[in-house]
């Protein structure tokens, strides 16, 4: 039986069917010249796939062809690229993006790394042909979205996922989002549709080195396959819903994390409820952050009345087709279970709104307890950072960020979640660790990648720099690394902590340095102080980091 979907498809489209259990379903196809492609600029193609869920078992690749892969830092720059470009999803530059009016999707899933689509992705990029397709589906899910992306190289210089996500995504530019339809291309965008996707939750990407690219002509090529789910670019269907950030979750919640949809239970930063009353007499749960709604309404504030609105419900369209056909879903809310129909007695009338109850905070703020990844003073304010987040405090202690911290990529656009250690250059610049690489930021842009220097060892948990001395100290486990800007690594180290650092302990947090000369040595939640010129640990300490740093948490 066929499922029959209204289309509109622009010029540069072309209509595939795809045969999945019988029924038949028609989507948006770029079209797809690899003939036309040359080594000035990347080549692009994507597409949607049908599957059965979990059909076959992980299998380890033949080896080799792990070593072109994703490193793990470069898994979590591709989701963070991915979510920071959907939560604003029709900005088409950094000046729309950081505009506070910019536009905002209600639906947007927070997205995250799917390690059976990533399996996938580079078990398909390992063939070295420009073409789409899976090896057989180790993951739980139906439905798959595919972007192929290309660019040539040479095997010592790997390309970034991050980079051809933004390429994917600067196809909002032919992108005309058209309210009341699925909206239309001047040119190619189905990448971008699919990486601002709002139901599509988890993406995984592949990357390998093709001496020669198939069905391209490309030699010396960087192929980056990613899979999505649940696959999006569904005909007739807006890949998301402009309103407020998490006011029309999927879920039926209005839990909210950096203006996304995402269970606060899969999280432990500040739970987000964007919630404060609901239509139509429904009730708020402030526990779940959820409107109970009458019958006859459902949505997240119970905005959408319970009614079938397609004359195909029940006609050519069935209970059936509701699991996988958004549109479905959409048109047919009561056939599908997603509501139940009204009561005739019910009447609603609404009283006054019941005072809303500002959430209880608690006496201590939680940047109080947070035990941070990486810390450094750069440009005279000392930054703080765990996982995607920076706390800023000025050396008076007045903390600049709020509460629940800034994202970072706000003042350092496109650093890497998880850094682990971090210090300032004389000329200003300031340096990141994150695994084997070091990334040096100019004020807020990347001026360089590098790196670690050969010698000291991956994921470096602290780094202080003696800007005098040129120095940089580099901890690791017990031991210490110094490399100096101008002889390279020194060869006397690595050496005990103990050794360099009298009553500094082993196994460090992070470490960082004042304008002063002052050391600080952090473990866990707690600071040692080496002031300018003593050798050894000042009276008084280990304190707490934050009460000695943080004004309100000295409180």
């Amino acid at each position: 039986m066929a499922l029959d979907i209204y289309t509109t498809l622009s010029i540069v489209t072309t209509i595939l069917i795809l045969s999945c259990h019988g029924r038949e379903l028609t989507k948006r196809q770029a079209e797809e010249d690899a003939s036309a492609s040359t080594t000035t600029g990347p080549i692009k193609s994507f597409k949607r796939f049908n599957v059965t869920e979990n059909e076959a078992e992980k299998e380890e690749l033949p080896s080799g062809f792990g070593d072109y892969n994703f490193a793990g830092y470069e898994n979590d720059d591709i989701v963070e690229r991915h979510n920071l470009l959907r939560r604003r999803p029709a900005a088409r530059n950094d000046f729309e993006r950081n505009d506070p009016n910019a536009i905002t999707s209600s639906d947007m899933e927070h997205m995250t790394w799917d390690e059976d689509l990533a399996y996938m992705a580079m078990g398909w990029a390992r063939y070295c042909n420009f073409a789409h397709g899976q090896p057989e589906n180790v993951s739980p899910y139906s439905t798959i979205g595919q972007n192929l992306w290309a660019y040539t190289g040479n095997s010592r210089t790997p390309l970034s996922g991050a980079d051809a996500t933004q390429d994917w995504y600067d196809e909002v530019t032919d992108y005309n989002y058209q309210p009341g339809s699925g909206g239309s291309c001047g040119r190619v965008c189905g990448h971008y549709t699919q990486v601002v996707w709002a139901a599509t939750n988890k993406v995984g990407c592949g990357r390998m080195f093709c001496p020669s690219l198939g069905s391209t002509g490309l030699r010396d090529a960087w192929y980056v396959v990613c899979n999505y789910a649940p696959g999006g670019n569904y005909q007739g269907v807006q890949p998301y819903a402009i309103g407020e950030p998490c006011t029309s979750c999927a879920s039926g919640s209005g839990q909210c994390y950096n203006g996304q949809c995402r269970s606060c239970a899969e999280h432990n930063d500040v739970c987000e409820c964007s919630l404060d009353s609901c239509e139509n007499c429904g009730v708020v749960d402030r526990s779940t952050c959820t409107c109970n709604c009458p019958d006859g309404f459902f949505g997240t504030t119970c905005q959408e009345r319970c009614v079938d609105t397609s004359s195909r419900c029940y006609n050519t369209w069935w209970p059936q087709f509701c699991a996988d056909y958004p549109q479905v879903r959409e048109g047919c809310p009561q056939m599908c279970g997603i509501c139940n129909a009204a009561d005739p007695d019910f009447v609603c009338r609404p009283g006054p709104e019941p005072p809303v109850q500002p959430p209880v905070q608690p006496t201590r703020p939680e940047v109080c307890d947070t035990k941070f990844t990486a810390a450094a003073y750069i440009g005279g304010v000392l930054h703080l950072f765990r996982n995607d987040r920076v706390w800023r405090v000025r050396t008076n202690g007045e903390l600049l960020s709020p509460v629940a911290g800034d994202l970072a990529t706000d003042f350092f656009s496109g650093l890497p979640s998880k850094v682990s250690a971090a210090y300032e250059l004389s000329s200003g610049e300031a340096v990141f660790a994150r695994g084997k690489k070091l990334f040096t930021y100019r004020g807020t842009e990347r001026s360089a990648r590098d790196v670690l220097p050969k010698g000291i060892p991956k994921g470096p948990t602290g780094a202080l720099h003696i800007t005098w001395e040129r120095n940089t100290y580099f901890f690791k486990g017990s031991k210490v690394y110094l490399y100096n800007e101008a002889t390279g690594l020194d060869s006397s180290y690595p050496r005990p902590i103990s050794e360099v650092f009298p009553d500094v302990p082993t196994k460090l947090t992070n470490a960082f340095s004042d304008a002063s000369g002052n050391q600080y040595f952090v473990r866990s939640k707690k600071v040692f102080k080496i002031s300018y010129g003593q050798q050894s640990v000042d009276n008084g300490y280990p304190k707490f980091l934050t009460e000695t740093f943080i004004n309100i948490c000295a409180q």
